[in-house]
């Protein structure tokens, strides 16, 4: 699952990355790995990685070249929506959310649930 959040300097992108981390055993016994990717610069993100005490990678791209292609990005304002990528463990895009808000994404029982209906599917 890839995540991409706005700035890590905002408390409703680092409120949503907390709760990746403290879900991340429970996504990863439904063999669900997490990669996080913001357009904050790489000290910037490592900060907020150890802060968070995130448990998954958090990826810099301070220019966008990255998220403009999965996502909508406005460059001169380095802004962003921000988006939740799931995908099959054949590297298959299942699904894509895409929001104003990170806490407009999806509940984690939603995700939870696709990851169950992918792992029925897809048997290891």
């Amino acid at each position: 699952m890839l995540l991409i959040v706005r700035s890590v300097e905002l408390p409703s992108t680092r409120l949503f990355l907390k709760q990746f981390a403290e879900a991340e055993p429970v996504l990863r016994e439904e063999h669900c790995s997490l990669l996080a990717i913001s357009p904050d610069h790489l000290a910037r993100n490592a900060e907020a990685q150890a802060s968070l005490q995130l448990p998954f990678p958090l990826l810099a791209d301070p220019t966008g070249e990255v998220i403009a292609r999965l996502t909508q990005w406005e460059a001169t304002q380095r802004t962003l929506n921000p988006s939740l990528l799931l995908a099959d463990r054949y590297g298959e895009l299942y699904q894509q959310w895409v929001s104003a808000d990170e806490q407009a994404l999806p509940p984690l029982s939603e995700l939870l649930s696709c990851l169950r209906y992918l792992n029925r599917l897809c048997c290891p």
